[in-house]
């Protein structure tokens, strides 16, 4: 049965990334992780992604850079982020470009309660 959502997980750290992936398909979605902040806007043009889960510490480019190269590309402008990271500036943060915030370390129940409220909602 081929998958109604995709998740695009973007976590420099490859055991996170694993593990957000692992949560995601448990919940029954179709994943991909990307753990380089520079592949992250192709990754999410080419992969479509109905949410994408970004974490803000990594380097080269971070999560700042990235939400700000998804939200000026015309294919993931609207994509629903959710930020799942250790630490989180507010105020480099607009609002409305992020539908939901995480800290790390991320309970699984908290991750599926905030992602099936984002992906599962209307529009």
């Amino acid at each position: 049965m081929p998958y109604e959502k995709r998740i695009l997980v973007i976590d420099d750290d490859i055991g996170m990334a694993d593990l957000l992936g692992d949560f995601c398909e448990a919940l029954g979605f179709e994943v991909r992780c990307v753990t380089d902040g520079r592949e992250a806007l192709r990754a999410a043009i080419d992969f479509r992604p109905h949410l994408i889960t970004l974490d803000i510490e990594m380097p080269y480019v971070n999560g700042y850079e990235v939400l700000r190269q998804l939200r000026g590309h015309p294919a993931t402008d609207g994509t629903p982020v959710m930020v799942v990271s250790g630490m989180i500036d507010e105020g480099k943060i607009n609002s409305s470009h992020v539908q939901r915030k995480l800290i790390k370390p991320v309970r699984y129940a908290d991750f599926a309660k905030n992602l099936k409220s984002l992906i599962e909602r209307p529009g």
